[in-house]
């Protein structure tokens, strides 16, 4: 894959491996992962072009706003794995979002899954921003308003932000 330009760090998250921690020493190599994707996130340098990978199987819940936060700008966020076996992050809350909230984020290949009656599944809040292949579903019963916002609060906020490839889909007639 054309990274277009040589990538910085990269970092690995997965709940699921027996050595996953959001400590130091972790993150570095899928055997010794970080635990969660906001941590990783945390570990990154602005532009640099750093790359979270985010492993197979790997499962998180957000219970509130920005529970996730793509607050580094220039990240990229790599979702491995198909099906159901994509990296799954689960909202939780009526407010739980998955938030871009820095420039240049590029999130590729998560599975977003409302088990409440959630107001916005991604929320994007600034430019050049990317959401590729992602899948967004409510669960039985369940629904939501927006699947991706895009508006970042002001005029011009989320200009060139590019959405491909997704997925969004109810269970509920009256659903996104």
């Amino acid at each position: 894959e054309n990274l277009a330009e040589d990538p910085g760090d990269v970092f690995f998250v997965d709940s699921g491996a027996a050595g996953a921690g959001d400590t130091a020493g972790h993150g570095g190599d899928p055997d010794s992962p970080f635990a969660t994707l906001d941590y990783a996130i945390g570990q990154c340098t602005a532009n640099q072009g750093d790359v979270i990978y985010v492993m197979p199987g790997h499962a998180e819940t957000i219970s509130g706003a920005a529970g996730v936060d793509c607050d580094v700008a220039g990240v990229r966020i790599i979702g491995l794995g198909w099906g159901a076996s994509r990296p799954t992050f689960t909202l939780s809350a009526v407010a739980s979002t998955f938030e871009l909230g820095a420039a240049s984020v590029h999130v590729k290949n998560l599975l977003l899954v409302a088990t409440a009656d959630c107001t916005i599944v991604i929320d994007v809040n600034a430019a050049d921003c990317v959401i590729e292949d992602c899948e967004m579903r409510s669960s039985t019963g369940k629904e939501f308003v927006t699947g991706i916002d895009i508006n970042g609060g002001g005029a011009n906020a989320c200009d060139r932000t590019v959405v491909r490839g997704c997925v969004i889909t109810s269970t509920l007639a009256a659903g996104a």
